[in-house]
């Protein structure tokens, strides 16, 4: 052996030695085996493993709404001066900061009481006017060859043949607010902001399917869309107020009734006696009398 090179020392193994350590190993598997064999799957304790439902493992989490939200994306047909990154459908960013035609769809119809919500991003005070928020019956896949015409001012969309419903500054959000939307059963439009109660927007026809849309205008720079969840009619705050209304209305109307059950002279005691050819009763006995 010519040691040499990176190689400075080695050593002669004994062949005895190293049958001896080859032995001293099989002997501790041999001790082992039997341990092993001798085991029952019933001394095996198997820790349970909580399982998290699948629905769970795809929901959108709100900060000022409860619940789990189902994560939706934006139609891939958008307006010309709107970009929704490939990587992640669900945020959608005006190109240019002073020009319109930022709209932007929800990839399906809504349904009856289903919560649309979108979270703001980011905004600009130095522009005016806020968030567009609107409904149409038009699919967006049918508007692809059109996004070029779409027009500066939203409102012009309802000149087009379909149904189009359109808010302008619907909003005036600051960064990190979610805005929810909401057509309930009778055909109401609802917002609430950061889960403060939803006020009626607009009416439309509820008998129809419509597609949510946005243009990201105004101070409202970048849009994301977290998703939509539905858990029940969803009633305005002033539908809310209407029990106590009611219960004020109708203390009114018996008080006018007790009121009704008074001579229309004396205003004391209960009319009783009817001295007019038509035959109503407005007169106690003693008032009627005195009329003759």
């Amino acid at each position: 052996v010519d040691i040499y090179g990176n190689t400075t020392t080695i050593e002669m193994v004994d062949q005895a030695r190293l049958l001896n350590n080859r032995a001293d190993q099989a002997r501790s598997a041999e001790r082992v085996l039997p341990d092993i064999r001798q085991m029952r799957l019933s001394d095996i304790s198997l820790q349970p493993v909580e399982e998290i439902p699948q629905a769970s493992l795809n929901c959108a989490r709100s900060t000022h709404f409860p619940g789990n939200w189902i994560p939706m994306e934006f139609h891939r047909v958008i307006g010309p001066n709107a970009d929704i990154s490939e990587a992640s459908r669900d945020i959608a960013t005006r190109i240019i900061q002073n020009s319109g035609r930022a709209i932007v769809f929800s990839s399906r119809p809504l349904e009856m009481n289903e919560k649309c919500l979108v979270e703001v991003l980011a905004v600009n005070r130095a522009y005016s006017g806020s968030l567009t928020f609107g409904l149409t019956t038009c699919n967006p896949a049918a508007l692809s060859q059109w996004t070029e015409s779409f027009p500066e001012d939203p409102e012009c969309l309802m000149d087009r043949p379909e149904y189009w419903v359109v808010k302008k500054d619907v909003v005036d959000p600051s960064t990190g607010d979610e805005v929810s939307f909401v057509i309930n059963d009778e055909g109401a439009v609802l917002c609430s902001v950061n889960n403060r109660g939803y006020d009626t927007i607009m009416f439309v026809d509820a008998t129809q399917k419509f597609y949510a849309f946005f243009d990201v205008a105004g101070t409202v720079t970048s849009l994301k869309l977290v998703g939509t969840s539905k858990d029940g009619f969803v009633q305005s705050k002033t539908d809310e107020e209407q029990p106590s209304a009611k219960s004020a209305s109708a203390s009114d109307g018996a008080r006018q009734s007790e009121d009704d059950q008074d001579c229309k002279i004396c205003f004391e005691n209960p009319i009783e006696s009817a001295f007019c050819n038509c035959g109503h009763s407005m007169t106690c006995h003693d008032c009627g009398m005195k009329l003759f």
